[in-house]
């Protein structure tokens, strides 16, 4: 995997609450949580286990804004995909 791979998750708004909301104005999809997981996959790859094995990881995202978005880009600007 010669770049990162993201996991990304989002939790719906709540149905009673977006009825009340303006939807041009509300965001379906309010908490977006992400994680990088290629590193976990090479471990768990390395650990001899099959790619078909690999069925379940332990989720522990960080909130998906535009702060974290731009600490991946410099991450990967200064890094190099090649030593992610």
């Amino acid at each position: 995997m010669p770049y990162p791979v993201m996991l990304v998750i989002g939790r719906e708004a709540a149905a009673e609450r977006a009825l009340f909301v303006d939807r041009a104005n509300s965001r379906k999809f309010p908490d977006v949580r992400w994680m990088e997981i290629s590193s976990l996959l090479r471990r768990e790859l390395a650990a001899g286990r099959s790619p078909e094995q690999i069925k379940q990881i332990e989720f522990v995202g960080e909130t998906m804004d535009m702060a974290s978005v731009l600490q991946w880009k410099r991450k990967i600007l200064a890094a190099g995909p090649a030593t992610l």
